[in-house]
């Protein structure tokens, strides 16, 4: 193992203990009163996100 790749695992750990925040905040975050001002500004072919 490379000392480069060895240092990105490192690190890969503490970021990985961290925690989701992103999952805390959808969680904790009512989104949906937002979807309106998205989509008024952001342009998805995608459907049934919602």
């Amino acid at each position: 193992m490379s000392f480069n790749r060895f240092v990105l695992e490192e690190q890969y750990k503490k970021v990985k203990g961290l925690g989701d925040r992103l999952e805390l905040m959808k969680q904790q975050i009512d989104w949906k009163p937002f979807i309106p001002i998205v989509k008024s500004v952001f342009h998805d072919d995608m459907k049934g996100i919602d």
